[in-house]
């Protein structure tokens, strides 16, 4: 693909970092570390409907005298090919649809309007987590099947799983404006809905996919509570987690 790569010269850099979900965007206007890409890669594993979706989310900075971005990866150790798109206008890019059975290498180039290299670097390997790692948690003692439980804001919300999660996300969603109003993170197996803040500051990536919300639940109005187990690839230090898988609760209703 580039000269960098034929010389093995390449710093991999793989690292939990901030990436935007959002569809292709324009690049920054002002460029960062001129000459060099800070491309990480974290791979996320999330269990929806019984079906395990696998994607890539790639974040890097932009690069002076680049226009565009191309990448391409490597499965389980073959041969790089294209992701599909060759110019990238943006510093972000999900990839979707993969295997979590097979480990991914990216690789990438920026180029300029001229179509010629002006720096390249690629990740490691990148792993999903096995969805056979991930159990759903059990919400106790409410009900499920659409049955409406009625609880109060001070309510101690509990769980439980049949495998050890590194930690756990509890939100509630407002079923009339479809807006997440309480999201936090926790270790314990249990959490009250009046909490100020969130017991875990989580590391930037997830915020994005599981944003921390704190507000109340409103009179006489129907919210959906699903309670989220989240495995790490790296469980002793979240920020350097280059993977997570997550898997939620069967969702139940709660109105005050």
């Amino acid at each position: 693909m580039n000269i960098l790569k034929n010389k093995k010269k390449l710093v991999s850099v793989l690292s939990f970092g901030i990436f935007a979900l959002t569809a292709l965007s324009a690049c920054p206007s002002t460029p960062t570390n001129p000459g060099t890409i800070d491309l990480k890669a974290f791979a996320i594993t999330d269990i929806s409907g019984g079906k395990s979706n696998v994607s890539v989310m790639l974040n890097w900075n932009n690069v002076l005298g680049s226009k565009y971005f191309s990448i391409e990866k490597s499965q389980d150790g073959g041969s790089p090919i294209n992701i599909g798109i060759s110019k990238i206008e943006t510093t972000s890019y999900e990839d979707v649809n993969l295997s979590e059975k097979a480990s991914y290498l990216y690789y990438i180039d920026a180029l300029d309007s001229d179509n010629k290299i002006v720096a390249s670097t690629k990740t490691g390997d990148v792993k999903p987590i096995s969805s056979n790692e991930l159990v759903a948690p059990v919400i106790e003692k409410l009900k499920g099947d659409n049955n409406l439980n009625t609880i109060s804001r001070r309510e101690l919300i509990s769980w439980s799983t049949t495998k050890d999660a590194d930690l756990y996300y509890v939100t509630v969603i407002n079923d009339n404006s479809n807006k997440r109003i309480f999201g936090a993170f926790t270790k314990d197996k249990s959490l009250s809905l009046d909490v100020t803040s969130s017991p875990i500051n989580p590391p930037e990536v997830l915020k994005s996919k599981l944003p921390v919300a704190i507000a109340g639940l409103e009179p006489a109005v129907k919210h959906t509570l699903i309670v989220y187990s989240l495995k790490f690839n790296n469980s002793e230090n979240f920020d350097n987690a280059t993977s997570i898988g997550m898997s939620p609760s069967a969702p139940v209703k709660v109105s005050l």
